[in-house]
C-alpha cells in the first residue's frame, strides 16, 4: 500500500480508519513507525508514515457448525484537561461540556473523557460555564510626569495591553478545538502549540520570531522562575520543559 504523508489532525488512529484497519497498531509497528514516531498522538504535518500491505489470515473452520471470530478494534480515545495556567489549579466552573461528533461528555471538574470517538473527526467544541470568574485588577495610576520634560516620561500605561473583558459568572466560554494536531515537541511548531495550549499566546508557525521569542521568555519568567540573564527566549530551551508539564 503506499505511504501516507500527514496533513493537519492526522494520527495513527485517523490513518489505519482510512486504509481500512481496525486497529492503529497494525500501521504503527509496521517498519519503522514506531522509531520514528515514539508517540503516536503526536504527527508532524508532512512527514511520511509507512503503511503495511494486507495479508489474508487462514483459519481452520468446522464444516456445519457455527464459527466465531473476534475482531480486535482499539477505540480511539479524547481526554481534556481545563486548568489555570499553573496546570494543577483550575478554574471555578459549574459546568463544562465535551462535544464531538455527536459524542458527549458533561461534568462540574476539569477533565473530560470520551472512549470511543470517530478517528476520522478533527474538531470538537469545548463549552465552559464559570461559577467564580477572576476579578479584573486594574494597574496602579500612573505619576504626573513634569511639564515640559525631555525625553518624555517613560509610563507603564503607555505599555498597557487593552484592558481584558472578564466572563461574568454564569457566562458560556466556548473554544473550538482541533483535534489529533499536536506535533511533537522536539519541532518549533509543536512547542509553540504547547505554549499556546497553557495560555501563552503566540504565533504557531514553524520558525522562530520576535513574538515566539517574547512568549518563550514569559514562559521561563512565569513558570520557570528564571531571572536574566537565564531567560533566554529560544525554543529549544523550554522543549522538555514544556513538554513534561504539558504532555504529562
Amino acid at each position: 500500500m503506499p505511504n501516507v504523508t500527514t496533513a493537519a489532525g492526522d494520527c495513527f488512529n485517523s490513518i489505519a480508519k482510512a486504509q481500512g484497519f481496525f486497529n492503529y497498531l497494525t500501521v504503527y509497528n509496521h517498519s519503522d513507525n514506531a522509531t520514528n514516531f515514539p508517540n503516536p498522538n503526536c504527527l508532524e504535518e508532512g512527514s511520511t508514515v509507512k503503511v503495511p500491505e494486507k495479508q489474508m489470515k487462514a483459519f481452520v473452520l468446522t464444516l456445519d457448525a457455527e464459527n466465531k471470530f473476534k475482531i480486535i478494534r482499539k477505540k480511539t480515545k479524547l481526554k481534556v484537561k481545563v486548568c489555570k495556567a499553573n496546570v494543577a489549579q483550575q478554574p471555578g466552573m459549574s459546568k463544562v461540556t465535551l462535544d464531538i461528533g455527536g459524542k458527549k461528555a458533561t461534568a462540574t471538574t476539569g477533565v473530560l473523557d470520551i472512549d470511543d470517538i470517530d478517528a476520522s473527526i478533527s474538531t470538537a467544541t469545548l463549552t465552559v460555564v464559570l461559577s467564580d470568574p477572576p476579578a479584573y485588577a486594574a494597574p496602579p495610576a500612573p505619576s504626573a510626569g513634569t511639564a515640559n520634560q525631555y525625553p518624555d516620561p517613560i509610563l507603564a500605561a503607555d505599555f498597557d495591553d487593552p484592558k481584558t473583558v472578564w466572563p461574568k459568572k454564569g457566562e458560556t466560554i466556548t473554544w473550538n478545538l482541533q483535534v489529533g494536531s499536536l506535533e511533537p515537541h522536539t519541532v518549533i511548531r509543536g512547542v509553540l502549540q504547547r505554549l499556546e495550549n497553557l495560555g501563552f499566546t503566540c504565533p504557531v508557525q514553524k520558525t522562530e520570531n520576535a513574538a515566539t521569542r517574547r512568549a518563550v521568555k514569559t514562559y521561563r519568567r512565569a513558570v520557570e522562575n528564571k531571572v536574566a540573564p537565564n531567560d533566554t527566549d529560544a525554543v529549544a530551551d523550554i522543549r522538555a520543559h514544556i513538554k513534561a508539564r504539558h504532555d504529562d
